[in-house]
C-alpha cells in the first residue's frame, strides 16, 4: 500500500466529518451562544467589550481549537473502535494528516467563518437595540495571523496527546504541559542564578512589541533575537515544534498498530 494516496485521504477525511460534524456544530453554538451571552453582560455596563471582536476572535480560537485537537482520535476511547480504527485501509500517513487537516487547517477555516457569520448577527443586534459603538472585524491581521500560528503549535501538543490519552485528553495532556512547564522554569531559573550569580533587575515583556526584555544597566532594552540562540530558539518553536509533535503522533500510531 502507497504512504499516501489521495483518493484514500479524501474518503477518511469524509469519514470523519460524517461521524463528527453533529458534535462539531453543537460545540459551534455553545461558544457563539456563550459569547453573546457575554456580550449581553457587558452591554449592562458599558458595552466596551464591544468594541473588541477581533480580540474576541483571538482568544477564543485558541481555546476552542484546544478542545477540537483533544477530541481527535476519538476511536481510541475503547477498544473495540480502536481496533477498526487501526485496520482501516488506510495508511498512518492518511491517517494523521486528515487529523491535521481536520482539526488544525479544516477548523480554522470553519471556526473563522462561523465567528464571521456571528459577528453580522451581532452587529446587527447592537445596531437595533444598543447606543453604544460596535467594533468591526477582521480576520486579516498581525495579531490574528500570531494567534493561528500559536494555534497550529499548541494544536500539535494536544493532537499528540489525543493519541496517548483514552480518557479526558484534553485535561491530562494540559496536566503534562503545567508539570512539564514548571521543571523547566526552575531549571532555567537556577542556571540563570549559577551563571549570572544575580537576578536581573528587570525581566519583563513589553506590551507593544511582545519583546522578552532584559535590562540590567539601563534604559536600554536587548530583545531575545539579538542573541543567535534567540533566533534559534525562535526557529524551533515557530517551524520545528509542530512538525516534531506530528511526528511523535504518527509513530505512536504505528505503535498502537503494532
Amino acid at each position: 500500500m502507497k504512504n499516501l494516496n489521495l483518493n484514500r485521504l479524501f474518503l477518511l477525511i469524509k469519514k470523519e466529518y460524517i461521524e463528527n460534524i453533529k458534535l462539531v456544530l453543537i460545540g459551534y453554538i455553545a461558544v457563539i451562544g456563550f459569547i453573546f451571552a457575554i456580550l449581553l453582560l457587558n452591554s449592562i455596563y458599558d458595552g466596551e467589550l464591544w468594541l473588541y471582536f477581533n480580540g474576541i476572535y483571538n482568544s477564543t480560537i485558541v481555546l476552542v481549537g484546544i478542545v477540537f485537537a483533544g477530541i481527535s482520535f476519538a476511536d481510541f476511547r475503547t477498544k473495540e473502535r480502536a481496533i477498526s480504527y487501526l485496520t482501516l485501509p488506510a495508511t498512518h500517513l492518511e491517517k494523521i494528516l486528515s487529523q491535521i487537516l481536520l482539526s488544525t487547517f479544516g477548523f480554522v477555516i470553519s471556526y473563522t467563518l462561523v465567528f464571521y457569520l456571528s459577528y453580522l448577527m451581532f452587529y446587527v443586534i447592537g445596531k437595533m437595540f444598543f447606543t453604544f459603538p460596535i467594533g468591526g472585524f477582521n480576520p486579516f491581521t498581525l495579531d490574528t495571523y500570531n494567534a493561528i500560528s500559536a494555534l497550529i503549535i499548541i494544536q500539535s501538543l494536544y493532537l499528540a496527546g489525543a493519541s496517548f490519552f483514552k480518557k479526558i485528553p484534553v485535561f491530562f495532556t494540559s496536566l503534562y504541559i503545567f508539570v512539564f512547564s514548571l521543571i523547566l522554569l526552575l531549571v532555567v531559573g537556577v542556571l540563570v542564578h549559577l551563571l549570572t550569580n544575580q537576578i536581573p533587575q528587570y525581566v519583563g515583556l513589553q506590551s507593544e512589541d511582545m519583546e522578552f526584555v532584559f535590562n540590567t544597566q539601563g534604559p536600554k532594552n536587548i530583545s531575545i533575537d539579538d542573541f543567535w540562540s534567540g533566533k534559534i530558539i525562535s526557529i524551533f518553536f515557530h517551524y520545528l515544534l509542530a512538525p516534531i509533535f506530528w511526528l511523535i503522533t504518527y509513530f505512536n500510531l504505528k505503535e498502537k498498530e503494532v
